[in-house]
């Protein structure tokens, strides 16, 4: 008795944990080089001569103490003209892109993180699966998918503009350590 017992409560166990198990086991094994297309032909790992035979520069940011380099994109350039984005800025270190982000125009945009996600995961080729929550508190303020090169988050700014953010894992020291000193550098100016 005591025996079916415990069967019974190990089946219920395995039952209640075996799709917490599966989501664990369900990643993106996306290497750097693999990283998506946005806009169709943007991708992390492109040299700035690339990126110009592309796209129009509206705005530059010059090389900082880092290494990185900033700039702003047409999203209206003739070849990927779209409705839906109303921004493009690109980081890149050493002359090629290590970071993406895309801000969307509200209308027309998800309502929610799941249907944010799916549209992405369908777009770009990624497993659905994979994407986390990022939480404050109780609060979900977007998603993220980590993959083996890279990571990239969506976020509805106001529940209504949607952005997507893709970075090189190889490039988020340098990146950080970038913000950390701008952070401080406005801390400085702004003391009493």
């Amino acid at each position: 008795m005591r025996c079916l017992a415990r069967l019974s409560l190990s089946i219920v166990l395995f039952i209640i944990c075996a799709p917490g198990i599966r989501a664990q086991e369900t990643k993106c094994a996306l290497k750097p080089g693999q990283s998506p297309e946005l806009r169709r032909g943007l991708r992390l790992g492109m040299t700035a001569e690339q990126v110009k035979a592309r796209f129009k520069i509206i705005e530059t940011e010059e090389t900082d103490d880092f290494g990185v380099a900033k700039l702003q994109l047409d999203p209206g350039n003739e070849d990927v003209k779209s409705e839906a984005v109303r921004d493009i800025a690109i980081e890149l270190i050493n002359e090629n892109i290590v970071s993406i982000r895309l801000v969307y125009n509200p209308l027309d945009s998800p309502t929610d993180y799941p249907e944010f996600t799916e549209r992405l995961s369908k777009s770009l080729g990624l497993p659905q699966e994979a994407w986390k929550s990022q939480t404050n508190g109780t609060t979900v303020t977007g998603m993220l998918m980590q993959c083996a090169g890279f990571k990239i988050s969506a976020a509805l700014i106001g529940a209504k503009i949607p952005v997507v953010y893709m970075l090189g894992l190889e490039a988020e020291p340098t990146l950080t350590k970038r913000q950390e000193a701008r952070e401080k550098r406005l801390r400085e100016f702004f003391k009493p």
